[in-house]
């Protein structure tokens, strides 16, 4: 109806097509329309856990300890070692569920919850 969408954080799409005589180009705006506001906002809640895992491991004096080696939509991979590994997932969980303490998501229905995994490897994972 306006020609843009809006995620939780104000990012905003033009979608110069939702209006379009063109039926393909008009349901492609729309379909975007649909997906934009849930994937733009859940990009931008994992780049802010990011950021304050890596506050919280700087601040705890963890870096030598642990380090992000990579991100996958909403996963956060760290490798640490071993003796450290409960503070680490704590710090990561922390981040992570920061949002369900800001203002924009304190009167959301649904809570964020976390799901922690530890292993050796990718293959040999196991529930926290």
């Amino acid at each position: 109806r306006l020609g843009y969408v809006t995620d939780l954080f104000g990012a905003m799409r033009h979608l110069p097509n939702a209006m379009s005589a063109d039926r393909q180009l008009r349901s492609r705006a729309m379909r975007q329309a649909g997906n934009f506001p849930i994937q733009s906002t859940g990009n931008t809640m994992h780049l802010l856990a990011m950021y304050w895992l890596m506050e919280s491991l700087l601040h705890n004096k963890f870096t030598a300890m642990a380090c992000v080696i990579g991100v996958e939509h909403d996963k956060i991979y760290v490798d640490c070692v071993g003796s450290c590994l409960g503070k680490v997932v704590e710090l990561v969980t922390s981040a992570m569920l920061r949002h369900n303490h800001m203002s924009y998501w304190k009167d959301k229905p649904v809570k964020l919850k976390v799901d922690v995994k530890y292993g050796e490897n990718l293959y040999d994972m196991k529930e926290w």
